[in-house]
């Protein structure tokens, strides 16, 4: 992340001021580089992710070698969200389940809640705290933008994907000369581009997200980070 702006905000807090925040894929030289930011409308880095592992060190070299060469598609992802000094400001686990789940804790481990991808109702639910009830509900059917909703039917926002990403299947040049369409196709396969493969979630809020839970302002990335 050394030729980016560094990331400027020092709790999640702080997430609550933008009325447009956006996650942008930012694509790294190898696999365990790739990361997202979240961004306001100025493009203003605010905060950063980092992948990590679980285990020891045989795990670790597993992990960087399934990694980098983007055979761990479909695998659960773990990181943590950066801010400014490189603070950490939330962890997160991206389980590709049933149903797909995204959990976010804070710096303690407190568990802030998780976002529940319902794959046959076409809906991305928020859900606060370890075991709490919906907090927040959005269809993602179609090209979007999606209407973000509280429980108790309150507009708070829409959430917009954008910037296709690389395409996983090879194009008529890389048929023509396998080698590159190997290197290439396997490239694209270490991106996890989340609900819609777009490397860009823009989450446009309304006056009333002052009564929406905190875990909204997180939408985007979770959009994102989610199988």
């Amino acid at each position: 992340m050394s030729d980016e702006p560094a990331p400027t905000i020092t709790s999640l807090a702080a997430l609550a001021a933008p009325r447009v925040l956006v996650a942008r894929f930012r694509a790294g030289l190898v696999a365990n580089r790739h990361h997202w930011t979240l961004e306001d409308a100025d493009g203003t880095v605010l905060a950063a992710t980092r992948r990590t592992h679980r285990g020891g060190r045989l795990r670790r070299g597993m992990w960087q070698a399934v990694t980098l060469t983007g055979m761990d598609g479909g695998n659960d992802v773990h990181g943590e969200l950066l801010g400014a000094d490189d603070v950490v400001l939330a962890t997160f686990s991206s389980v590709d389940g049933d149903p797909p789940t995204v959990t976010v804790a804070d710096a303690d481990g407190t568990v802030l809640g998780r976002s529940r991808r319902d794959v046959p109702g076409k809906r991305l639910v928020l859900e606060a705290g370890p075991d709490g009830p919906e907090a927040a509900v959005l269809p993602i059917a179609g090209d979007g933008p999606w209407p973000v909703a509280l429980a108790d039917g309150t507009r708070v926002g829409a959430l917009a994907p954008a910037v296709p990403g690389l395409s996983t299947s090879p194009d008529m040049l890389e048929l023509l000369f396998p080698s590159l369409s190997s290197n290439q196709t396997d490239y694209a396969r270490t991106m996890h581009l989340g609900i819609r493969r777009v490397q860009r979630y823009v989450l446009a809020r309304e006056d009333a997200t002052a009564t929406a839970p905190a875990l909204v302002a997180l939408l985007p990335l979770l959009a994102g980070l989610s199988y």
